[in-house]
């Protein structure tokens, strides 16, 4: 919404999310990916970008410099995305660097909110960001089987079904 200040972390879902975002304005962005950068950098939004460590295989930035830069900002929303999620264990992802990332940016926000496919459920990525009780709403796709998403809706968790654009 007009007004938020919001993060958007890195990976696939989160970019698909910021392309879609390119028509709003009048939002303060705070990210460490470079693609979600690239996607909203020519539209009417304030945009600060985390400093660190390149990771060059998701375009994004971690480390000691960008989880202190990230622990002096509060935001609305953050918007995240995941590696993996269960049941037992959480939110994980691939990286433990950018677990970290996430890890703050849901912390130093209002409400969390997970972007993934649902094709994510039952599989532990290697580093754990947070357990789903810390996450307020998650928008998934049509793969997320209807066991699943009890599962998940019984964690208080608001879950939201979008289509999948092609």
């Amino acid at each position: 919404n007009e007004g938020d200040i919001i993060f958007l972390g890195p990976g696939t879902t989160v970019l698909a999310m910021a392309h879609h975002m390119r028509s709003k304005s009048n939002i303060t962005i705070l990210t460490n990916s470079f693609p979600v950068v690239n996607e909203l950098a020519n539209t009417n939004n304030i945009i600060y970008f985390l400093g660190g460590i390149l990771n060059g295989n998701e375009y994004s930035v971690t480390g000691t410099f960008a989880n202190s830069m990230l622990e002096t900002f509060c935001a609305n929303k953050a918007f995240i995305g995941c590696g993996g999620i269960s049941l037992q264990h959480g939110i994980t992802d691939f990286s433990a660097p950018t677990a970290d990332v996430n890890r703050l940016m849901v912390k130093n926000a209002t409400k969390s909110i997970l972007l993934c496919s649902g094709d994510k459920l039952r599989s532990n990525a290697f580093s754990i960001v947070c357990p789903l009780s810390e996450i307020d709403v998650m928008i998934s796709d049509e793969s997320l089987d209807a066991q699943d998403a009890e599962a998940i809706r019984g964690f208080g968790i608001d879950l939201h079904i979008a289509a999948v654009d092609e």
